[in-house]
């Protein structure tokens, strides 16, 4: 009997150590099962991109023309305050002729890169295309 009951206990507290608190070091484990703290929705989207207006857009009455005209436009060098356009002279080789190819040069606020060409296709500024 004693032998039996010997069995039963040890049975038990086998099982039930794996539940035991176990003394550390100080140290903190960490366990890849471990649940992270969740990113709050707000830090994620800002709040004006999840703002929709309730009212309907205007339809465009013809669609192979729109009305460009009702659009506000903005100072280009509002909507750039940090950009300058510029040329680039280029003579082509074969022909002789010479190209002035247009950039943006975007001034950066970093010390070791005051600033970065890029490809302008914009196309001249004040002139009407019709």
């Amino acid at each position: 009997m004693q032998f039996s009951s010997l069995a039963v206990v040890t049975a038990l507290c086998s099982a039930s150590a794996a539940f035991a608190f176990a003394p550390s070091n100080g140290a903190i484990r960490s366990s890849a099962l471990r649940v992270a703290n969740p990113i709050k929705t707000e830090e994620l989207v800002t709040k004006e991109a999840n703002i929709k207006s309730t009212t309907r857009t205007k339809p465009t009455l013809d669609p192979f023309n729109p009305e460009f005209s009702r659009i506000q436009s903005v100072p280009y060098s509002d909507a750039f305050p940090n950009s300058t356009k510029e040329y680039k002279t280029v003579t082509h080789e074969e022909t002789g002729h010479t190209l002035n190819v247009p950039f943006r040069r975007v001034h950066l606020e970093d010390p070791d890169m005051e600033y970065l060409d890029l490809y302008d296709t914009s196309g001249p500024r004040d002139i009407n295309p019709h």
